[in-house]
């Protein structure tokens, strides 16, 4: 996966998000992308995300949660 810069991206789904085909006992992936914040940050503390033209910053503060702001 990439992001609209053209880095890539990992993409993950989690086994509870997964869904199981009851016939053949399939798992398919999550339709849900999930990235850890560490990807996100590429190890720093910020990462920005475009949405709908609009940019937005998640950042990770000292006490270790996560603010978005526009």
């Amino acid at each position: 996966m990439k992001s609209e810069e053209g880095r890539a991206f990992s993409r993950r789904s989690s086994p509870v998000d997964a869904s199981v085909d009851a016939q053949s006992g399939a798992v398919a992936p999550s339709p849900i992308a999930e990235w850890s914040i560490r990807e996100l940050t590429r190890g720093g503390r910020e990462a920005r995300i475009l949405h709908a033209g609009s940019l937005y910053v998640l950042r990770i503060t000292s006490n270790d949660k996560l603010i978005l702001t526009k």
